[in-house]
């Protein structure tokens, strides 16, 4: 069972790439990482509830989400997979669109906001070690695992402009391109791939499939 995982920045083109793909390839399982397919539904509650909470509790936000959330995200998203990989078709190709990667990139992206001024002091440096601590522990579970990565890159002026509802200005946009462009470089010992995703869609998928055939194992 081959795993292919499309990760990238919010507005970068996954879901438009993974559609692309799915059109290419007969047998393909897609495993969608993020809230909408949950299987521990109230997840998906837990993380509105985080994300709407008043600035002021901060530091209750930084707990829950990386000391439940976080952790209950991660058995969710291992058990999905673990279901996906047991299909019978041992030549069926299993996307994963979003993944711990996702996890992962959030300490250095908080360098790069603390670097432009984009956040508070307090606020960095109460959340610095649990995302420190966060980024260790899934690189290391990374690159113990067998799996493909796809990264697509596009200019953050491009991903700001796609995506404005999520981030409040360019330099938001910039700090998450540089965040996983860095993790990319960390994940030394994996089958992976950079696409710019600013060229057609066509010739994204057409990369994709190239990188599939000759590297994915």
């Amino acid at each position: 069972m081959k795993i292919l995982v499309i990760v990238g920045p919010d507005g970068s083109g996954k879901s438009s790439i993974v559609d692309g793909l799915r059109k290419e390839i007969g047998k393909l399982t897609l495993v969608y990482c993020g809230r909408k397919n949950f299987n521990y539904k109230y997840l998906e509650s837990l993380d509105y509830l985080i994300s709407n909470m008043p600035t002021f509790l901060f530091l209750i936000k930084i707990f829950l989400r990386y000391c439940i959330y976080y952790p209950i995200e991660f058995i969710d998203v291992k058990k999905r997979l673990f279901k996906a990989s047991r299909g019978d078709d041992t030549n069926e190709l299993i996307i994963c669109e979003r993944y711990f990667v996702d996890r992962a990139i959030r300490y250095f992206e908080l360098l790069e906001l603390r670097k432009r001024h984009r956040i508070r002091a307090v606020t960095f440096f109460s959340e610095y070690l649990f995302a420190w601590v966060t980024k260790f522990f899934y690189l290391k579970y990374l690159k113990k695992m067998d799996t493909s990565y796809v990264f697509l890159n596009v200019n953050h002026h491009e991903l700001f402009r796609r995506n404005n509802s999520d981030y409040r200005n360019s330099d938001e946009a910039l700090a998450k391109s540089i965040a996983y462009n860095k993790i990319f470089h960390e994940l030394q010992y994996s089958h992976k791939v950079q696409i710019d995703t600013a060229q057609p869609l066509e010739n994204c998928v057409r990369e994709i499939l190239h990188f599939i055939k000759y590297e994915v194992s």
